[in-house]
């Protein structure tokens, strides 16, 4: 008795395997790439030539529009509305009281003297300190705030060009909290 029924287990989980794919395959029969109809490639090639054909029209009327002078919106903020958010922000950033006239003019760059070219000095070396302990900390940075104002302008920008390069190129370790400038 006991090895009949070891004989229909097996017979049974088979049987009953084949049976439910089986329904599962008439169900859902797998899907089959189908071969478009003559008449849908017709279709999709005349769809495709009219496309082509609208586009080629609305190039041609964009490079006439594109010769003429159209006047395009202005998009951009008024400057006065752009400086006042940009003063407003450096306000925040470094805790500076605002100046009362803001509509006076920046003053016209300094003339070389005594005083920028020590202090571009002392900048140059401050960086080139740095650059030697690989390290740009807190002492650094207070430094540097205290010796750009002495500098022209040009002169800060090449200072601070070659210090944002270094540490860029990974040469010095930002080692502050704040701002590295």
């Amino acid at each position: 008795m006991a090895s009949s029924l070891k004989l229909w287990i097996p017979l049974a989980l088979v049987t009953g395997w084949v049976l439910g794919h089986g329904t599962s395959v008439a169900m859902n029969p797998p899907l089959r790439a189908s071969e478009p109809s003559p008449q849908a490639l017709k279709e999709l090639r005349a769809r495709i030539d009219s496309l082509s054909a609208q586009l080629t029209a609305i190039q041609s009327q964009m490079r006439c529009t594109g010769s003429t002078t159209a006047a395009a919106p202005d998009t951009a903020p008024p400057h006065a509305e752009l400086r006042q958010v940009l003063r407003e922000e450096l306000t925040t950033l470094v805790g500076r009281p605002e100046p009362t006239n803001a509509a006076t003019p920046a003053p016209a760059q300094k003339e070389l003297s005594p005083t920028n070219l020590a202090a571009l000095e002392r900048g140059q070396r401050l960086l080139e300190d740095a650059l030697h302990s690989r390290r740009w900390g807190d002492a650094q940075v207070e430094e540097l705030r205290r010796l750009l104002p002495e500098m022209t302008a040009a002169q800060q920008q090449m200072l601070m060009q070659k210090l944002s390069a270094s540490i860029n190129r990974g040469e010095l370790v930002v080692e502050t909290t704040d701002m590295p400038f």
